[in-house]
């Protein structure tokens, strides 16, 4: 079972309008939907869709708490969550040709809760945990390693560069994009080859694989014995909100299912384009995600 650590959840709320915003000119829109969100969240979700069985914990609290716990319920997500301040709303506008984000902080929150959600890791026993997402006010890189040091299991993080460069310790995965694998290396990442070297940094500092979303550049796989480049496919962009954390379930889904490395990596990037290809962090269409994954190729690098 892989369950997931979200610190920091949200209700992604997306608005599409017709126009890009303008300065003083009132936007209406008919087009609104509400997601249980926060990366966590999303990669259990996705992971729902594409049949794994999964646990979703974390924080939450308040009106909007109770929103999320009802949307999982929906979906037939299983989830334990720790009490812990208003969980937070995220919004996203989708212009004509803008995307544009507003992501509220979180509450502010102590160690205690962090020792919450141990408990709850610890009575479930997974077998991969999974954390992601920003860090609340309150919390830092330390509450990381504090489930590390206090389960058995292997540890999959997507953090903030600035967390994800503090980190120590042995790591299963890290699934960082291209700027926070920057912020956490403290190397400039423009081309593939820049991706791979600064992915060698945190490969050396412990990390067993180390998995890279380049946007529409596809992703960059780097682990102990080589390095694998996937080009990313033409698609119609939609919402980006949630492509990351498809990429990571399917990649997640794909190990665990037995495939190698290459197979799963192709999975990962065409589940994740059909996420970009769909409103929101609802699940996407998998009854296309074979003729997707014919399109992938797969380069050493």
């Amino acid at each position: 079972m892989i369950l997931t650590v979200t610190f920091n959840p949200a209700i992604d709320h997306t608005y599409t309008v017709e126009k890009d915003l303008a300065e003083d000119h009132i936007m209406r829109t008919d087009d609104s939907q509400f997601d249980a969100g926060g990366k966590g969240i999303n990669v259990a979700s996705y992971l729902n869709t594409l049949g794994k069985d999964t646990v979703a914990t974390g924080l939450l609290g308040g009106f909007t708490g109770e929103f999320i716990q009802e949307k999982l319920d929906e979906q037939g997500i299983s989830h334990d969550f720790a009490e812990a301040g208003t969980t937070r709303i995220n919004t996203t506008v989708i212009g004509e040709k803008t995307e544009y984000k507003v992501n509220h902080s979180g509450p502010e929150t102590d160690h205690q809760a962090v020792e919450m959600v141990i408990d709850r890791i610890q009575a479930r026993e997974p077998e991969i945990v999974v954390i992601s997402g920003s860090l609340p006010p309150g919390l830092d890189y330390s509450a990381v390693e504090k489930i590390g040091g206090s389960v058995d299991a292997d540890i999959v993080v997507d953090l903030h560069g600035d967390v994800l460069g503090q980190l120590e310790g042995s790591y299963l995965l890290a699934k960082p994009n291209r700027k926070e694998l920057s912020e956490a290396t403290g190397t400039e990442i423009k081309t593939v080859e820049d991706c791979r070297k600064a992915s060698k940094l945190l490969l050396d500092r412990g990390f067993d694989n180390v998995l890279a979303s380049l946007g529409e550049d596809g992703a960059v796989l780097s682990t102990k014995e080589q390095t694998y480049f996937v080009e990313g496919l033409e698609y119609e962009v939609v919402d980006t909100t949630g492509a990351g954390d498809a990429m990571l379930a399917s990649m997640l889904s794909g190990l665990q299912d037995g495939m190698d490395k290459k197979d799963a990596l192709k999975q990962a990037l065409a589940f994740s384009t059909l996420a970009v290809e769909t409103s929101g962090t609802r699940p996407p269409d998998i009854e296309r995600l074979e003729e997707y994954i014919r399109e992938v190729e797969v380069r050493v690098i």
